[in-house]
């Protein structure tokens, strides 16, 4: 995260940037690469087919492992 600091009050023209460090997860990156992987899947056409496949039997899973956690 970038924050923008005057330096001094009475130059308002000059300004300090730093920045921090936030550790988590980066959703956003998530996103695009979820969004880039599909449009590639769906670029390939039935070359993709068995990835496809196999990421819809994963979500089953993991569906099937979380509603015994929650029951």
């Amino acid at each position: 995260m970038k924050h923008l600091f005057i330096v001094s009050e009475t130059d308002l023209t000059t300004w300090e940037i730093s920045s921090e460090l936030i550790r988590g997860t980066n959703v956003l990156g998530l996103v695009a690469f979820s969004i880039a992987l599909g449009i590639a899947c769906a670029r390939l056409g039935s070359k993709a087919k068995p990835f496809i496949e196999m990421v819809d039997a994963l979500g089953e899973a993991i569906m099937l492992l979380t509603k015994g956690v929650i029951w």
